[in-house]
């Protein structure tokens, strides 16, 4: 086997495990959908948690300033007032002492699986299997065959000779 067909051979395996880290690999095309896609759904998730933020932040701003707002979160956190009485009806719910919930857990981010031992075993098994197609290749072709009819031996030309066999 000649040099310049092993060195083709690793060339042909490296650029197969190349190809492969290129579209599957953890930075690949396919991981850069799947990044682009988690991309999307975490700006769509800090656009929620800035519209709450600021809806938090007004709130903020009217239990500070507003004598009204003050005066409602007292009597939900069950305060009231010296000549106030509490009635309760039975049967009837009271109302909601929060209004607010906790928010959501941002979404964790996909996570790719580690190829490259994979890809490089493909690789190396395209470059043996290149190798060994070349050696059979480089053997001699059986041209011929054909039978003798007088002895039942075969004859076999290879390469432009006979043999008897």
């Amino acid at each position: 086997m000649k040099l310049w067909s092993l060195l083709f051979a690793a060339l042909v395996g490296l650029g197969t495990y190349l190809t492969l880290e290129l579209f599957f690999g953890s930075y690949g095309f396919v991981a850069q959908g799947l990044l682009e896609e988690y991309i999307q759904v975490s700006e769509a998730d800090l656009a929620r948690v800035e519209e709450r933020h600021a809806a938090l932040q007004r709130q903020v701003q009217q239990l500070t300033t507003e004598a009204e707002t003050i005066r409602l979160e007292a009597r939900d956190s069950g305060l009231v007032a010296p000549d106030e009485y509490v009635l309760r009806i039975e049967g009837r719910q009271p109302r909601p002492r929060h209004r607010y919930l906790p928010g959501a857990l941002p979404p964790v981010m996909p996570e790719t699986r580690d190829n490259r031992p994979l890809f490089r075993s493909i690789g190396l098994a395209v470059a043996l299997v290149y190798i060994l197609v070349d050696s059979l290749a480089a053997q001699p072709q059986l041209v011929l065959l054909r039978r003798r009819r007088e002895d039942g031996r075969w004859d076999v030309e290879v390469d432009g000779e006979e043999f008897q066999v």
